[in-house]
């Protein structure tokens, strides 16, 4: 399984509307690619839903920025839909960010064909393990664990959570490509740097940075 994790950022945890978009593809050969665009509010999002400025203190993004700099709820659709199809998408919460995709296909007045699940379900891959021995399942789980905290660890030093739609789910591509067999190794680990890297490298000539 080649993963695509997907993350929104909102205007509010309540009653919110969607502000920006992010997605990290990782390929057959553990490369990835990766976009986030910033999302223009409709009149209808303004009138019907919050603006919190105490959630712009934790994202940074200014209501003036999506409306000046923040593409249509048309054209992300369309960014979406050329890029991840119907794929599975991959988030650390698929309800929150059901809902505001659902909200942002709605704006667009298209159908969500995209489909979302648990990263943990991504996570797990590596963790299942079939072994007849009572002692060897034991042994097996004991290591997934240690491999799982020392995976989390270092996913969190080189991909920190920011609140910021790119970053975090570049975060849970590391970890996935830190979970697998031989992630952790210093060649795997300094390849998953340069990928991120040139993800933002990406992401700056997009904004014209």
């Amino acid at each position: 399984m080649r993963p695509v994790i997907i993350d929104l950022e909102a205007s509010s945890l309540n009653k919110g509307f969607p502000i920006e978009v992010g997605w990290v593809e990782v390929d057959e050969d553990n490369r990835l690619r990766g976009q986030a665009h910033l999302i223009r509010p409709t009149d209808e999002w303004l009138q019907d839903f919050v603006w919190d400025r105490g959630a712009q203190a934790i994202h940074g993004i200014r209501l003036d920025l999506l409306q000046e700099m923040g593409l249509a709820p048309i054209e992300v659709v369309q960014k979406l839909g050329r890029n991840l199809g119907d794929a599975i998408a991959f988030t650390d919460n698929p309800i929150a960010d059901g809902h505001w995709l659902g909200l942002l296909y709605a704006a667009a007045g298209h159908p969500m064909r995209l489909r979302l699940a648990d990263v943990e379900l991504a996570y797990n891959v590596f963790r299942k393990q079939e072994h007849q021995n009572p002692g060897e399942r034991e042994a097996a789980k004991q290591d997934a664990s240690r491999r799982y905290i020392a995976a989390e660890q270092l996913a969190n030093k080189l991909a920190p959570i920011t609140h910021a739609a790119l970053a975090n789910a570049l975060h849970h591509a590391a970890f996935y490509l830190l979970l697998r067999p031989g992630g952790d190794s210093l060649d795997a680990v300094d390849a998953l740097i340069l990928e991120m890297e040139l993800v933002f490298s990406t992401q700056r000539k997009f904004n014209g940075a």
